[in-house]
C-alpha cells in the first residue's frame, strides 16, 4: 500500500514537471518565434527605409533638373518681363568674352539626359567649375540595350553631384569635371573624371553596402553609390575606380568607369 501511494504521488509529481516542462517549452518556442518575426519585420523596415531613401534621392535629382528647364523655359517666353538695358549691356559683352566655364555641351538627342546634363551644367557653373562632356556613338542604342533611360539620367546625377563635392572639398586650383559618354574600346561606358579629394579607405570599403559619406555637411548622403550598385546589378554591368595622382592644376584626381560589359565586376586601381 505504502509503496503503491508512494508511485502514485511520483507519477503525479512527474506528470506536473512534465505538464509544466512542456508549457515552458512552449513559451519558449512562441517567444522565440514571436522575436524573430519582430527581428524580420525590423529588417525589412530598415530596408524599406533604404529603398524610400534612395528613391527619394533620384526624385530630387529629377524635379532639380525639371525645375531648372521649366526655369529656363520661363526665361526664354515672350511673357517675361523685359531685360534691363544693363542686362543687354552684359549679354553684348558677353558675346566678345565667354568665360571658360560656359562651354556648350553636345546633345545626345534624348530630351530627360540632355535635361538632366544641362542642370549638372549649371550646378558646375554656380560652383565656378568646369564641365565638360564627351558623346561618342548612339545614346539610343545605349539606353535601347544596355541601361534604362531612367538609370542613366540617376547615374550621371549621382556622380556629376558627387564629383562637385569632392571639387568644394579640396583646395585644388583645378576645378574642373570632364564626363565621357557612350562606346569607348569597344564598350558602352560613361567615364566621370574630377579634380577633386580622392576616396577615403573606409569609404571604399563600404561602397554599395551602406549609405557613407564623409561630406554630409556639403550635401553627400552616400544614396548615390546605393542606387550606382543596385543599377550595376540589374543591368550586370561593371564599376572600376582608378586614382589618377593627388590634387594639381595640370590633372584629374580620380576616374569613375561604369561599364556596361555583361560581367558585373568591381575594380579599384
Amino acid at each position: 500500500m505504502i509503496f503503491s501511494i508512494i508511485l502514485i504521488v511520483t507519477i503525479q509529481k512527474l506528470l506536473t514537471l512534465y505538464y509544466k516542462h512542456n508549457l515552458l517549452v512552449k513559451e519558449l518556442t512562441d517567444t522565440k518565434a514571436e522575436l524573430d518575426k519582430k527581428n524580420e519585420e525590423i529588417l525589412n523596415l530598415e530596408k524599406e527605409n533604404i529603398e524610400l531613401s534612395k528613391k527619394n534621392h533620384s526624385i530630387a535629382h529629377k524635379q532639380k533638373a525639371l525645375e531648372y528647364k521649366i526655369n529656363e523655359m520661363l526665361g526664354n517666353t515672350a511673357f517675361s518681363s523685359e531685360i534691363s538695358i544693363a542686362q543687354k549691356v552684359k549679354e553684348i559683352s558677353n558675346e566678345f568674352e565667354s568665360s571658360p566655364l560656359e562651354i556648350s555641351l553636345p546633345k545626345t538627342e534624348i530630351e530627360n539626359i540632355d535635361n538632366m546634363l544641362s542642370f549638372m551644367k549649371s550646378e558646375c557653373i554656380k560652383n565656378n567649375i568646369v564641365f565638360e562632356l564627351q558623346i561618342n556613338g548612339n545614346i539610343y542604342h545605349m539606353i535601347n540595350n544596355y541601361v534604362s533611360k531612367e538609370k542613366l539620367e540617376i547615374l550621371l546625377a549621382d556622380h556629376i553631384k558627387n564629383a562637385i563635392i569632392a571639387i568644394n572639398s579640396s583646395d585644388n586650383i583645378n576645378r574642373s569635371i570632364l564626363v565621357k559618354l557612350g562606346i569607348f574600346d569597344g564598350i558602352y561606358s560613361i567615364y566621370f573624371y574630377d579634380s577633386g579629394i580622392e576616396f577615403e579607405i573606409e569609404t571604399l570599403n563600404k561602397l554599395g553596402k551602406a549609405p557613407v559619406t564623409t561630406h554630409k555637411d556639403t550635401g553627400g548622403s552616400g544614396f548615390g553609390f546605393m542606387n550606382t550598385f543596385d543599377t550595376l546589378k540589374e543591368f550586370n554591368a561593371s564599376l572600376e575606380i582608378q586614382k589618377l595622382g593627388a590634387p594639381s592644376k595640370d590633372n584629374y584626381t580620380k576616374c569613375i568607369i561604369i561599364k556596361f560589359d555583361n560581367k558585373h565586376e568591381f575594380h579599384i586601381s
